[in-house]
């Protein structure tokens, strides 16, 4: 039987009245909230073996890791509270969790197996192309360094809410400064406003030359309306349509039918999607290179983003680009720059110590710091 987490959760009575030999539960991360429906449907499914797969065992905190691994063992990891207060507080010790649950395939086959067996597929996988991962920084034009300093001065303001302005109107300005200024419908929307525009547009035009595709990954719903980005790539590419967009408010039929078109087609085409609807699930392999116009907060969402084309039945090289924008008199204390350090740095913790990717406070405050520099 086939099923999606909705479907248990719906008819949560029905599918625990069936006793399953086995229970495989993909994309296991949609039950790392412990109080949600459909985490409490699933846990409740009668199934004498449960096995969890999922490429974001730790995508918010630890507590995602407690929770998928009580739907499969149990008890294995005590209760919430107790793990929490051991592995969640300031100074736990990270690395003996990793002992506790990471197998270790070098260890001793007399030493009994533990519940996280990690599989990285570029180490598993045969026949994978190549990845290529391009960080692009191009100077802001004018307009938007005037609208980044005058975002800066934000900070001014006094207590948290003028550091967290700040950082949500730098975040904007960076990718166009029409988010800020009255909003993208206050006038045409014009590549040549915004550095990450440019440098996303530079690689579209190879990617168009060379009759291949791509997909941009952008969280501005206002960009993503079809006034917008969508007609501009249009024009700019002579498309006989609007470029598709995957975003929370297509539904998923429709969102399955747009991925089964631009597999399709032949020949250059660019669909949009927003990190969190299209970031999951879908296969888009008929696209070699991907561009994170926008960033998440969280590197192991922008992970899975990079993941649909970088998969079984992948057969060109893959192309992966951040474009940056900067500050042309400070460059290494561009937001984008700072930004970029520090999803690195996630990034590799995460990998590493099993660490949870999502920002923290501390996060927070070194990433306003490193910004305030350019104002020093």
């Amino acid at each position: 039987m086939l099923a999606n987490y909705e479907a248990v959760s719906d008819y949560q009575l029905s599918f625990g009245a069936v006793p399953f030999v086995a229970a495989i539960l993909d994309e296991a991360q949609k039950i790392k909230s412990p109080q949600a429906r459909m985490t409490n449907a699933t846990k409740a499914l009668n199934a004498d073996f449960v096995v969890a797969m999922t490429g974001t065992p730790v995508e918010n905190r630890l507590a995602d890791l407690w929770c998928i691994a009580d739907a499969v063992q149990p008890g294995a990891l005590a209760d919430l509270k107790a793990f929490s207060s051991k592995y969640e507080a300031a100074g736990a010790d990270v690395g003996e969790l990793r002992g506790l649950v990471w197998h270790d395939e070098d260890q001793s086959e007399a030493a009994p197996p533990k519940m996280l067996l990690r599989r990285l597929k570029t180490d598993k996988l045969e026949g994978l192309p190549r990845k290529h991962e391009h960080v692009i920084s191009t100077p802001m034009p004018s307009r938007q360094a005037d609208a980044y300093g005058r975002a800066l001065a934000m900070k001014e303001l006094s207590g948290p809410e003028g550091t967290l302005g700040m950082i949500h109107a730098l975040r904007r300005i960076s990718l166009h400064p029409l988010l800020l200024e009255g909003g993208v419908c206050s006038e045409e929307l014009r590549v040549e406003g915004s550095a990450r525009m440019m440098a996303t547009l530079e690689v579209l035009d190879r990617v168009a030359e060379a009759g291949e595709k791509a997909l941009v990954f952008l969280e501005s719903l206002d960009l993503q309306d079809a006034d917008q980005l969508p007609l501009l790539l249009k024009r700019r590419y002579g498309l006989a349509r609007l470029p598709m967009v995957i975003n929370g408010q297509v539904a998923a039929e429709a969102r399955q039918a747009r991925v089964n078109d631009f597999q399709r087609e032949r020949g250059f085409d660019v669909m949009l999607l927003s990190p969190k609807a299209g970031g999951v699930g879908s296969t888009l392999t008929a696209a070699n290179h991907l561009v994170h116009l926008s960033r998440w907060w969280n590197p192991a969402v922008e992970d899975q983003c990079s993941d649909r084309v970088y998969r079984i039945g992948q057969t060109r090289p893959v192309h992966i680009y951040y474009p940056l924008a900067v500050l042309p008199d400070a460059q290494e204390y561009s937001f984008d720059v700072q930004l970029q350090q520090l999803m690195d740095r996630k990034r590799k913790l995460a990998q590493d110590l099993l660490a949870t990717p999502a920002f923290t406070a501390d996060d927070y405050k070194a990433l306003v710091a490193g910004t305030l520099r350019a104002k020093a």
